[in-house]
């Protein structure tokens, strides 16, 4: 679990942030080249991720678990930064089977105030905007 929970969180959502993080910059620092640099290990998790669940349903056991927990802020953000490709179909197919999860529908209808301070808000679906 805690494996799963670290790949998230230093494969996906760390370099996720930092694309997020450059709209907040000041003006005239903003570093065009690290976020350039950031989408290659997404692109590389994405590649694991999608191998890794094959077969599979949920990330790290037969049943949804604190793994497929870490997995939806970093898949979340992601798919909203750096979109899954056409041929990431186990990938679009958990992260379906995740946000249709009760928890995790509940998660994102509590967070539906917040996401207006998101930069990329234009780009999040209409779905994870209505309440």
């Amino acid at each position: 679990m805690r494996l799963r929970d670290w790949f998230f969180d230093l494969s996906i959502h760390q370099p996720m942030q930092r694309i997020v993080a450059e709209c907040l910059r000041p003006q005239g620092s903003f570093d065009p080249h690290g976020v350039s640099e950031a989408h290659a290990p997404i692109d590389k998790a994405y590649g694991v991720l999608e191998q890794h669940l094959t077969g599979r349903q949920w990330v790290a056991s037969t049943k949804f678990s604190t793994a497929d927990c870490a997995a939806v802020p970093a898949l979340f953000y992601g798919a909203i930064v750096h979109p899954f490709d056409d041929d990431l179909r186990n990938i679009r197919d958990y992260f379906e089977r995740l946000v249709s999860q009760p928890s995790v529908k509940r998660a994102i209808e509590e967070a539906l105030p917040y996401f207006q301070y998101f930069p990329y808000r234009e780009r999040m679906p209409p779905r994870f905007l209505q309440g």
